[in-house]
């Protein structure tokens, strides 16, 4: 682990910085009530990854492989932590033809996956924006709020929102 000096924006001390894996892009973290965090990212733009870290930055568990699906190439992942623990982390794959699918999936406090992946946006639509900022929240009943846009051709992009509870099934809204 590779550590350097940070500081606020009073130029007070804050602590170390702490690498935790070279060669990596789309970094995304998230947050509990608690303080314990989950960082999510890419390796080589296919695989989504993430660690669970305690309040005092600890790591949780191993290092996660949260994606079996991906496709020429894999963007920004995104996460929401519940206070219990369990997280989702939600991302799109390109399937060809500049079209994404849009996948989330869900994992228990003890690092176990909770469900296989979950296919969250409509077939045939081209992903417009995705875990650009906070697209994926947890409410206070633990159920999961992700937002995106899409669009088909020939049309605007619309916003969508999708909830799912907390053991990956879909809430109608």
């Amino acid at each position: 682990v590779k550590q350097k000096t940070s500081y606020d924006i009073y130029y007070g001390l804050v602590g170390s910085e702490m690498c935790i894996r070279d060669r990596n892009n789309s970094p995304f973290v998230t947050a509990n009530e608690n303080g314990n965090f989950v960082v999510t990212y890419l390796v080589n733009f296919s695989t989504v990854v993430a660690q669970r870290f305690s309040s005092n930055a600890q790591k949780i568990g191993n290092t996660l492989t949260i994606n079996t699906t991906s496709g020429w190439n894999t963007i920004e992942p995104s996460a929401a932590v519940n206070n219990d623990g369990s997280f989702l982390v939600m991302w799109g794959s390109e399937q060809g033809d500049n079209k994404y699918k849009l996948y989330a999936r869900l994992v228990d406090a003890l690092g176990n996956f909770i469900t296989p992946e979950i296919i969250i946006s409509e077939p045939n639509k081209y992903i417009a924006s995705i875990g650009h900022g906070k697209h994926t929240a947890v409410d206070g009943n633990g159920n999961y709020c992700i937002t995106f846009s899409a669009y088909s051709i020939g049309e605007r992009p619309k916003t969508y929102l999708q909830i799912l509870e907390r053991f990956g099934n879909i809430i109608e809204v």
